[in-house]
C-alpha cells in the first residue's frame, strides 16, 4: 500500500519537529541555561567586588585616623588601666596633695567588685546606654576614699583634680568639716579596670611561628 504524497509530508514535517525539538532541549536549551548562571555569577562577583572596594576605601579614610586613635586609646588606658595599679594610683594622690598644698590623711582601696549593668527602665527616654562587651567578666570596679586637710580652696583644689587626673575616678560622695581656717575633705567613689582582650600584632605573630617550628624541630 503506498502512501500518498500528502501523508509522506506529514512525517516529514514531525520528523524534522522532532529533530528540531531534540536538537533544542540536547543543545540549545543547556547552554542558555549555562549563560544565564555564567552571567548571574558575573553579575554576583562584580557586587562582591564592589563591596570589596568600598571596603578597602573606607580602611583607606580610617588610615588617615590611625594616628588619632592611637593617641584616644594610650588615654583610656590610662583613665582606665588593665590593673588596679594602686601604687601608681596613690603616687599620683601624692604629686597632686603637694601641688595642690594639701596633707593626704588617708587612703582605702578596697576590694574589687564586678561590674553590674544597670536595669532596663520602663521609660525609654531614660533607659541606660549599655554595650553588651562591657560585662561583669572584664569591666571591674575599685572603691576608693580618701581624706585631705587644708585650706578651703585647696581641698577644692585637690577635690577637683581628682576628678581631672589622668586616672579615672568617679566621686560619688563628698563630705567636709572645718573650723573655718583648716578643713578636712573626705572623697568616696570608684575607680576601673577593663580587661582587654589580647591582640595578636605582627611581631607577636612571628614569635608564635618561630616557637612553632623549634617544637616541630
Amino acid at each position: 500500500m503506498k502512501l500518498s504524497t500528502q501523508i509522506w509530508g506529514l512525517i516529514t514535517v514531525v520528523v524534522v519537529v522532532g529533530v528540531l525539538a531534540a536538537g533544542w532541549f540536547l543543545g540549545v536549551s543547556p547552554q542558555l541555561t549555562a549563560q544565564a548562571q555564567a552571567e548571574s555569577q558575573r553579575k554576583t562577583a562584580l557586587a562582591q567586588n564592589d563591596s570589596i572596594r568600598a571596603t578597602i576605601a573606607e580602611l583607606e579614610r580610617e588610615q588617615d585616623n590611625l594616628a588619632a586613635y592611637k593617641e584616644r586609646d594610650a588615654q583610656l588606658q590610662v583613665a582606665i588601666p588593665t590593673t588596679v595599679d594602686s601604687a601608681d594610683f596613690i603616687t599620683d594622690l601624692n604629686w597632686l596633695a603637694v601641688a595642690s598644698n594639701v596633707t593626704i590623711e588617708q587612703i582605702s582601696i578596697n576590694e574589687v567588685t564586678p561590674y553590674t549593668a544597670p536595669g532596663r527602665s520602663t521609660d525609654e527616654d531614660l533607659a541606660p546606654v549599655t554595650d553588651s562587651r562591657i560585662n561583669g567578666d572584664n569591666f571591674l570596679l575599685v572603691p576608693v576614699s580618701l581624706s585631705v586637710s587644708g585650706g578651703w580652696n585647696e581641698v577644692l583644689a585637690f577635690t577637683h583634680g581628682v576628678q581631672a587626673n589622668g586616672r579615672l575616678v568617679l566621686v560619688t560622695k563628698v563630705s567636709t568639716t572645718g573650723d573655718g581656717i583648716t578643713f578636712t575633705t573626705t572623697l568616696s567613689g570608684a575607680m576601673y579596670v577593663l580587661l582587654r582582650p589580647v591582640v595578636a600584632t605582627a611581631e607577636t605573630a612571628d614569635e608564635g611561628s618561630d616557637s612553632d617550628a623549634s617544637a616541630a624541630g
